[in-house]
């Protein structure tokens, strides 16, 4: 989870795991490069996993921002969660679906 500005091509690459930018100025597509990742949605799962991570900077770092943050968290479209974008590596995605569907394959045995 980014809670602050990133810099010129980020996602530059970028194979795995996920990354989740809080973006209230609208700046991060700008400096976004999406060679090898995507800007996806963020999912209800997303969000638990991102406001599970900011609870935990919060706790380990005293940050003022994760706070605020963490108090306005259930205000919807007032609080921080239209400003995330889900930054999702193209390989990595394909990993995660192929393992699904081998779980699937198993669970069909």
């Amino acid at each position: 989870v980014v809670l602050g500005e990133t810099g010129k091509n980020f996602g530059a690459g970028m194979s795995g795991g996920i990354a989740y930018i809080y973006d209230p100025n609208k700046t991060f597509k700008a400096n976004f490069n999406n060679d090898m990742a995507d800007i996806e949605a963020v999912t209800d799962e997303d969000f638990d996993t991102i406001r599970r991570m900011v609870r935990d900077h919060f706790r380990l770092t005293g940050s003022e921002k994760a706070h605020e943050m963490l108090n306005s968290w259930q205000l919807d479209i007032l609080g921080p969660k239209p400003h995330f974008l889900k930054v999702m590596p193209r390989d990595y995605k394909a990993a995660l679906e192929k393992k699904k569907q081998m779980q699937v394959l198993e669970l069909q045995k």
